[in-house]
C-alpha cells in the first residue's frame, strides 16, 4: 500500500514533464502543418478532384480536405490531449510511461508525416 502510494506520489511529476515536452512539440508540429498546408493551399489548383490530378486512379477529394484534413486531425487531438491530461494520467496502456509517450509521437508523427506529403504533392501538381 505504502508502495503504491509512493508510486502514484512520483509518477504524477514524471507524467506531467513527459505530457508538457509531448504538447509542446505536437503543437509544433499542429502549427507547421497548418502553414504549410496554407502554403500549399496558395500555390495548388483549387479543383474539386485534386486526388484526380495526382492519382488517377484514387477516389475523388476536394482540395480543400485533401490539404486541410489532416491539420485538422492533428489540431483536435492536440485539443483533446490537452483537454483529456487528467484521464490519460489515470488510464495507462502500456507498462511504462514513457512508452507510451514514445507511441503517441509515433502515431502523430505519421500523422504531420502525411499531412506534409499531401502538401508538397499539391504543390508539385500546382508547379
Amino acid at each position: 500500500m505504502i508502495r503504491g502510494a509512493v508510486r502514484r506520489e512520483t509518477t504524477p511529476d514524471q507524467f506531467r514533464r513527459l505530457h508538457g515536452l509531448f504538447m509542446r512539440h505536437f503543437g509544433m508540429a499542429v502549427g507547421f502543418a497548418w502553414a504549410f498546408s496554407i502554403i500549399a493551399a496558395t500555390q495548388a489548383p483549387w479543383t474539386r478532384n485534386l486526388r484526380g490530378l495526382i492519382d488517377p486512379t484514387a477516389r475523388p477529394e476536394s482540395t480543400l480536405a485533401f490539404l486541410f484534413g489532416l491539420p485538422l486531425l492533428l489540431a483536435v487531438g492536440w485539443f483533446t490531449a490537452h483537454i483529456g491530461q487528467d484521464l490519460m494520467r489515470r488510464t495507462s496502456m502500456l507498462r511504462h510511461l514513457v512508452l507510451e509517450f514514445a507511441v503517441a509521437f509515433a502515431a502523430v508523427f505519421v500523422v504531420f508525416a502525411l499531412s506534409i506529403h499531401r502538401a508538397v504533392a499539391a504543390i508539385l501538381v500546382g508547379l
